[in-house]
């Protein structure tokens, strides 16, 4: 075993025989240096700082030894990272826990290289692992915080076009969806898409378009719109758009959507009181 080797598995032996004091340490130093840090760590989710701490300088130790490179150390930045999350601490927090293990690593390194007379090579060989390994773990949890935001932007997002389709049965086969705020490609598009879901399994004949909400009509809800009306006939479901505005109207005429055979209505008790299917 060369010089570089050994010392790298003396590395890792002596973090992971003494990962408990190492962990320790780190809190111990967090609680001096940051003690709001500390209680927000400690009060809420001792795993943090107590056995899932221990596991992190095993990982690191594995790592040094050569067992399994950063992969272990960062599976379990990964994991650790999604508990957080999901518990409610920011990046922020995250983030800032990491120069505390640096440095607590950094001091059990120093002390194995002094032990060992090693050679500059190879303390910069070993600083040099360290370093990549706790870089890795910024990325890592840097990625984990953002997929993890992703997820819940896409799942707000869903549920808000779910909220902006509201179907609403007012007789046994009558329903209005009123379409309220501006439009973007994706929200005409969604409304387009499960509007015609909805109205096949609620067995509808009669739906009235309301846009008494609608600030303006652009192009992209128009053709969207347009696409709507034509599917519902298809289905064999009466249709007709209230809330007509004399703004509104003017606009449907200069984009040129078709309204012929659509009734429309200035409010929606009009078109209540006109349904074609009785």
């Amino acid at each position: 075993m060369t010089e570089n080797n050994e010392i790298h598995y003396a590395v890792g032996t002596f973090i992971k025989e003494n990962s408990e004091t190492l962990n320790t340490e780190t809190k111990n130093e967090l609680h001096t240096h940051d003690p709001h840090l500390y209680n927000a760590f400690s009060l809420q989710n001792d795993d943090v700082l107590g056995r899932k701490g221990y596991e992190f300088f095993t990982a690191v130790g594995n790592g040094f030894q050569g067992n399994c490179g950063t992969e272990e150390l960062q599976t379990w930045v990964k994991q650790m990272t999604e508990k957080l999350t999901s518990a409610g601490y920011t990046l922020d927090q995250v983030i800032h826990l990491i120069p505390y293990y640096r440095q607590t690593i950094r001091t059990a390194i120093k002390d194995v290289l002094k032990s060992k007379d090693a050679s500059i090579e190879t303390i910069f060989e070993i600083l040099g692992f360290m370093n990549e390994a706790i870089d890795e773990a910024f990325m890592t949890i840097s990625k984990t915080f953002v997929s993890s935001q992703m997820q819940t932007l896409d799942y707000t997002r869903q549920v808000l076009q779910e909220l902006s389709v509201p179907l609403v049965p007012v007789k046994t086969d009558v329903a209005v969806l009123p379409i309220i705020g501006d439009m973007d490609h994706e929200r005409s598009h969604y409304i387009q898409q499960h509007t015609l879901d909805r109205a096949a399994n609620m067995d509808l004949n009669y739906i009235i378009i309301d846009l008494s909400g609608m600030h303006r009509i652009n192009t992209e809800f128009a053709k969207h719109l347009l696409n709507l009306l034509q599917a519902l006939k298809l289905l064999g479901i009466q249709v007709s758009v209230s809330g007509v505005r004399p703004e509104l109207s003017q606009t449907i005429v200069h984009l040129g959507i078709p309204m012929e055979g659509i009734q429309t209505y200035l409010t929606l008790e009009q078109a209540l009181a006109h349904d074609p299917v009785r």
